[in-house]
């Protein structure tokens, strides 16, 4: 029993020993975060939203056909070498007029 009772004790001593801390405070802190700047001129390539002009009829084609050119006729291959390079170009754009809104002034 006296082994209990010892237990006891420290047990009830450790939970006053606890509950005598200060309370925990909480203290809130406004962190500024930066914002991302907006472009405010777009070129004229990129105001308009792309359009993509519908494939030649056929441009995909299978491997043996005999007009294939990689699985493309010439035609579909034209049409998406066209594609690849006006979406290039916009991105070529965009990544001019990052560059002049990121130099500093």
């Amino acid at each position: 029993m006296g082994g209990i009772a010892a237990w006891s004790a420290l047990l009830i001593a450790a939970l006053l020993a606890g509950c005598a801390q200060a309370p925990e405070r909480v203290r809130t802190v406004e962190v500024l975060v930066p914002t991302v700047p907006e472009i405010q001129y777009l070129p004229e390539a990129l105001r308009e939203p792309y359009q993509v002009q519908a494939p030649p009829p056929r441009a995909f084609v299978a491997p043996a056909d005999p007009d294939a050119k990689s699985a493309l006729t010439s035609e579909g291959e034209a049409w998406i070498h066209g594609l690849v390079t006006d979406l290039l170009e916009r991105v070529r754009a965009y990544e001019k007029a990052l560059d002049r809104l990121m130099r500093p002034p």
